[in-house]
């Protein structure tokens, strides 16, 4: 087991080389787009300046440097001091705010855009991470470099040419029941949107990245013991194990409840009317299929 470990890390070094330096180069992004964020916190303040200004016109006059106001937007109309240009007239100071509202507008739902698109990217990121560590074969490991190119994380060339043979999932069986685990997003989005039918059980720890788990009802009621293991098995591929929680809570419901997540990445989804049960993770060999 040591010696698989060993040359599957080997294997996948490169991946965990581009999925980190990918994950750093988000979050440096992150940063930067909010502290633009935070330097548009005063935007409405520019646009009070600016009606301020031009209610009191008649009270200032070309080469002033400030202008002293009530403030009639707050309750107790305080006497405020705002900062002019002695080489503008009133009207055009007043401009001059109004067109630093106009751009700080514009640059806080630009900025707010982005870092909404990057949060999303840095989850996705951060879901192909489980998969890094129980990755097996070329196959699968083809599949998370495809996942990793289309992140724009690895460059497309000869080494990471994608192939064209598709993974299977871990397979189990338990008291007649098969139960299906995606071992990347690849797999999990095949799993859960082609293969499973409505009234399959999906199974995904709570709160967390990890693979989707299928069990597959084929009409009948699952008994608690097998939804019990599927539970296990769920929280033992997840990033909650990795993480080392001794007990893990993991959602439960029916395939037909389960949709895209609107951002349309891979293995990313939205359920409802859901149950959660929290278990120990296991990863229950002696079940594994043949």
């Amino acid at each position: 087991e040591k010696d698989r470990k060993e040359r599957r890390q080997d294997k996948t070094k490169y991946l965990i080389k581009a999925y980190n330096s990918h994950k750093k180069k988000i979050l440096n992004k992150l940063e930067k787009d909010k502290a633009k964020l935070a330097e548009c916190q005063y935007t409405q303040d520019r646009k009070k300046y600016g009606d301020l200004i031009l209610s009191n016109a008649w009270a200032i006059k070309k080469g002033d440097k400030i202008a002293k106001v009530q403030d009639y937007y707050s309750p107790d109309c305080p006497q405020i001091e705002i900062k002019l240009d002695d080489k503008l007239t009133p009207q055009q100071n007043s401009q001059t705010y109004y067109k630093k509202y106009a751009k700080l507008k514009r640059t806080f739902a630009a900025v707010s855009q982005q870092i909404q698109k990057l949060e999303e990217e840095l989850q996705y990121l951060l879901s192909i991470a489980p998969s890094l560590e129980i990755c097996s074969t070329s196959d699968e490991i083809a599949e998370l470099e495809e996942e990793l190119t289309a992140l724009g994380a690895l460059r497309r060339n000869s080494r990471n040419k994608i192939k064209s043979k598709p993974s299977q999932p871990i397979a189990y069986e338990v008291d007649d029941f098969v139960i299906l685990v995606g071992k990347n997003n690849i797999q999990n989005d095949k799993l859960t949107f082609k293969v499973a039918n409505g009234g399959d059980m999906w199974i995904h720890t709570k709160d967390a990245h990890g693979s989707h788990v299928i069990i597959f009802a084929e009409g009948r009621e699952i008994p608690d013991k097998v939804l019990e293991i599927g539970c296990e098995i769920a929280a033992y591929f997840s990033q909650c194990q990795k993480d080392g929680g001794s007990k893990i809570p993991c959602d439960y419901t029916q395939r037909r409840n389960i949709k895209r997540h609107p951002c349309g990445k891979l293995g990313m989804v939205i359920y409802s009317a859901y149950s959660t049960a929290t278990v120990v993770p296991n990863e229950h060999k002696e079940y594994l299929s043949k």
